[in-house]
């Protein structure tokens, strides 16, 4: 007791011994955060390079795929996937027996609810305001190309093709994403 006394006379001793009592009541409230928020300790964890946990959330429990071994795995195989869907997407840019520009009075047809059910941004900083955008049609009409309106009608008819994709949720609105239905017929 006497050594505590004569410690606390001395100011950098106070000063010290209050600093060391902050910043243990500080990691103590943040240890109990991280434990009590699995989504706080697996954002850390991730960050870090540590193991991902399994998360139950909303009663829907998210797996991981750990067939990859460490991040440098993860982005060649990313990459790897990205060229292989670049080739089977860009099928129209090799211009096949000389298919483009389209010659004459060009006839399509466009598949696919969301074909009427644009997305014209994503939500939060890439939102906008679409109510003047032009359709996917809006812009065929103007370049004189006509379009399969049987189709479209079955596209535009939702107790035919099913309702479609929902309104994207606002960014403050917590809900997820993940599993976000495309409302493909």
């Amino acid at each position: 007791m006497k050594f505590f006394t004569f410690g606390w006379k001395r100011r950098a001793i106070r000063v010290w011994m209050i600093a060391t009592c902050a910043l243990l009541v500080i990691a103590v409230a943040l240890s109990s955060v991280l434990a009590a928020v699995p989504i706080a300790s697996n954002s850390l964890s991730l960050l870090f390079g540590g193991e991902r946990a399994n998360i139950v959330e909303d009663h829907r429990e998210e797996l991981f795929d750990r067939q990859y071994e460490d991040k440098d795995s993860v982005l060649e195989a990313a990459q790897a996937f990205v060229v292989d869907v670049a080739e089977e997407g860009f099928v129209l840019l090799k211009n096949l027996n000389a298919s483009l520009p389209l010659a004459g009075s060009p006839k399509v047809t466009v598949f696919g609810k969301n074909s009427v059910n644009l997305v014209y941004g994503g939500t939060g900083s890439a939102s906008n305001v679409s109510a003047n955008s032009k359709t996917l049609y809006d812009s065929l009409e103007a370049s004189e190309i006509s379009y399969n309106t049987v189709i479209k009608a079955f596209y535009d008819d939702n107790a035919k093709s099913g309702p479609g994709r929902p309104a994207n949720p606002n960014m403050d609105s917590g809900q997820r994403l993940s599993g976000f239905a495309t409302g493909e017929t």
